[in-house]
């Protein structure tokens, strides 16, 4: 993957350094801030490797070679649409020598930090390019990322011939990956066919497990399922033969899963995909080149321009998973208002007047959605999708929560929106009563400290008795401790942490309180007076203390506990709040 790209004298940046993270990243930004720049520099870059390996050879790209540029006029430059080549230069003023720069560094498994930087040149109309700089060795060739860009659309040819492997790598480096869409699918179907071929061998069927590894890993198997998952469809293509066809074909059929199996509709007939909407051929497009083996790196400009709302989300949702798992990386710009709200901080990156950086956090992302014309609430906007809500009164508590969800061996739910603030219940309540009038089935769990209000007012479900009933949009609950710090109050797992249990008592002694003897055998009970030293304790404050003299943070003691030294009311919560998301 390409971790870093520096950019000398092309189109708006004169001179750039950009840092980029693995995976999926939204260019996010307004109209002419630089987010095609940054695609069009990968796709040049990427075109100008293709265009040096084909004419020159793959030493053209390594250390040694002394050979000069290679020419080109500029209908044999393709990787993007220009009037004229110098386009290419920042103001228009390309000057003699190679002093436009696209310069890549990214990672191998044997070496870190490869890099090549390709110069351009412009002399009488004729645009010439060779490396400038790199690192690389004759061994390094075949770790160069493969790059493909699909421009807003890019389209399919109504006929297309059969290309070899190489003839289709080409030209998609020259920005041509519309003309190629059923090349690459036949290519991973075929690819698909062999191995189905090497894992039946000499049996009768293919085993169970290696058949569902294979729907699970292989690119034609993954994209048939997304295409039957989302548009009820499945790809076929057609046998071709050289002898007797000159254009290939592939076709689509609707139809159903059932009993694991795809079944085709009875009155529907396939037909080309060319005749597809937009919005299918966008889909299809987009996904058929990020599954592409042959393709490391796909560059995306508004690949939601022709989709509803909801297929942008659920488009990139699929992306961020598809890159994730096939360790794909996936550069998207988009002006998609559902698609900013939608992804999580750490993929968006701000392209703003010559800026290209990560957002960190909703501020950042509130800033980025006005500048694209919309009011955004994070909160708001996530519990309409997901109808579940945990409001606590820091972002701290949810993280205890999570720690010792997994100590326990419960799945964290990913469907659950979080809020913190310092709202009383009665404040929470009139927000989630005025919520629940636009939000259908909306659910919610209120939870707060004690604090100094008496135990009696917390039941041992930690039902909040001091509220009255639940509703069935939010349920009162109150921890029995006074603060959620207090339970990491445990002598044993403090003890581990600073090395002896003695240096813990050495520390209660100091503060001033006699830490109850065998207090850890209640701390799961529902035996409140005979617990009652450690429910009254200053939680928090002590915590802070003690993890202030050993060098480690409160974080660090929750990550100590064992599943048996959790108390009982933070495994009710987290049993309460899970089950809530499964309803």
């Amino acid at each position: 993957m390409i971790k870093t790209v520096c950019l000398k004298n092309f189109k708006k940046y004169s001179h750039k350094t950009i840092h980029l993270n693995d995976g999926v990243t939204l260019l996010v930004g307004g109209n002419n801030e630089g987010k095609s720049t940054l695609l069009h520099a990968l796709a040049i870059w990427g075109f100008c490797v293709d265009y040096l390996k084909h004419t020159k050879g793959i030493g053209a790209l390594c250390l040694g070679y002394g050979g000069t540029g290679v020419g080109m006029n500029i209908d044999d430059f393709s990787p993007i649409n220009i009037p004229e080549l110098k386009y290419l230069w920042t103001n228009l003023k390309p000057s003699s020598g190679y002093n436009l720069t696209l310069k890549c560094i990214w990672d191998t498994e044997r070496k870190e930090n490869c890099h090549l930087e390709i110069g351009l040149a412009l002399s009488n109309e004729r645009l010439f390019i060779k490396v400038t700089a790199t690192n690389l060795e004759k061994d390094d060739g075949n770790t160069i990322p493969r790059v493909a860009y699909l421009p807003p659309f890019a389209g399919i040819v109504d006929k297309e011939r059969r290309y070899y492997p190489a003839e289709k790598r080409r030209l998609i480096g020259q920005g041509l990956a519309g003309g190629v869409l059923r090349n690459t699918i036949i290519d991973m179907y075929l690819r698909n066919q062999k191995e189905r071929i090497r894992l039946k061998g000499e049996k009768s069927k293919i085993a169970s497990k290696d058949l569902t590894n294979l729907r699970q890993t292989d690119p034609y198997e993954q994209l048939n399922n997304v295409l039957c998952d989302i548009f009820n469809c499945q790809l076929i293509p057609t046998d071709f033969d050289a002898t007797f066809h000159s254009y290939i074909k592939v076709e689509v059929v609707k139809g159903t899963i059932e009993n694991k199996r795809f079944k085709t509709n009875p009155d529907y007939k396939k037909r080309d995909i060319m005749i597809e909407g937009s919005g299918f051929l966008q889909w299809l497009s987009v996904y058929t080149f990020a599954l592409d083996p042959d393709i490391d790196i796909l560059l995306l400009d508004e690949p939601d321009a022709h989709l509803h709302c909801s297929l942008q989300t659920t488009l990139m949702r699929r992306l961020i998973e598809l890159a994730n798992h096939n360790k794909k990386q996936i550069i998207v710009a988009t002006h998609s208002v559902e698609i900013v709200k939608d992804v999580p901080l750490n993929y968006i990156m701000d392209v703003n007047k010559g800026n290209c950086k990560y957002i960190q956090d909703n501020a950042q992302r509130c800033k980025l959605l006005s500048g694209l014309g919309s009011e955004y609430s994070p909160i708001l906007n996530h519990v309409q999708r997901t109808h579940k809500l945990l409001i606590v009164e820091n972002n701290s508590d949810v993280t205890f929560l999570k720690i010792f969800a997994e100590k326990l061996n419960l799945d964290w739910p990913t469907n659950l929106t979080i809020w913190a603030t310092t709202f009383a219940q009665k404040e929470r309540r009139q927000v989630m009563s005025l919520l629940n009038q636009e939000i259908p089935n909306l659910q919610s769990i209120s939870l707060r400290d004690r604090d100094n209000e008496l135990i009696t007012t917390t039941h041992n479900t930690l039902h909040d008795l001091s509220l009255g009933e639940d509703k069935p949009f939010i349920r009162y609950r109150k921890w029995r401790r006074s603060e959620i710090e207090n339970y990491l109050l445990s002598k044993p797992v403090m003890g581990r942490m600073a090395g002896d249990e003695n240096l813990v008592n050495d520390f209660f002694q100091n503060q001033g309180i006699a830490y109850p003897n065998n207090i850890d055998l209640f701390i799961q009970s529902d035996m409140v007076d005979a617990a009652k030293p450690l429910f009254e304790l200053q939680g928090k404050e002590l915590i802070e203390t003690f993890c202030a003299g050993y060098g480690f943070n409160k974080f660090d003691i929750a990550k100590e506990f064992s599943a048996d030294e959790i108390c009982q009311d933070v495994k009710t919560i987290i049993t309460e709040i899970v089950e809530m998301c499964l309803e």
